[in-house]
């Protein structure tokens, strides 16, 4: 389980990416979605950074 956690912060960029595209797709009004999938990008870039850092 600690090994997978270092792939957290990937996850949260695919699951806000694929919010992006929910959003275009069902054409959903409003920026809840788009709020969430900037905030999970931006948060899961930065948790992966900090994890890879960690390592070494």
């Amino acid at each position: 389980m600690k090994g997978y956690i270092k792939y957290l912060g990937l996850f949260c960029v695919m699951v806000g990416l694929i919010l992006f595209v929910v959003h275009l797709l069902a054409k959903v009004h409003g920026n809840g979605l788009l709020f969430a999938g900037l905030t999970l990008v931006i948060g899961g870039t930065v948790a992966h950074v900090k994890l890879q850092k960690r390592d070494f």
